[in-house]
């Protein structure tokens, strides 16, 4: 039986659409491909059913990670059949754990580990980093 991974944001148009592909990336290249299935989903559902922000989608096209994405929200059933639920912020994680029908679902919930690149320092959340020209730069 595979490992199930699912990384959760906010809207599902950016930061856990483009978590997931590079640990789908990541995961292919270890060779592990079928052991480890992922996922991704949002904590609201305003965004339901509409492609990752175009944003979103060219910086990690543009590194050779997929982008074809549909965004959906996160369905408390699901811990039933999730190893793992990798929240993208604090704010995540705590709406996450009260959704978790029980505490080993809780327990499955954890922070994305995170480190700004220009500071070293560890961060609370990704932020999507935005050039001038309103493209997404990357992700601290």
């Amino acid at each position: 039986m595979a490992y199930r991974v699912c990384f959760v944001c906010t809207g599902n148009i950016c930061r856990s659409p483009m978590a997931e592909s590079v640990f789908r990336s990541r995961i292919v290249e270890a060779g592990l491909d079928g052991a480890v299935e992922t996922d991704s989903a949002g904590t609201d559902g305003w965004h339901a059913g509409d492609g990752a922000d175009p944003r979103a989608v060219a910086v990690p096209e543009e590194n050779g990670y997929a982008g074809d994405h549909t965004a959906r929200r996160f369905d408390p059933s699901w811990f039933g059949r999730l190893d793992l639920v990798i929240a993208l912020d604090t704010g995540h994680l705590r709406t996450l754990r009260r959704l978790a029908p029980t505490q080993r679902d809780a327990d499955k919930v954890r922070l994305l580990p995170l480190v700004r690149p220009r500071s070293g320092r560890r961060s609370r959340r990704a932020r999507p980093l935005l050039r001038g020209d309103g493209r997404l730069l990357h992700m601290s």
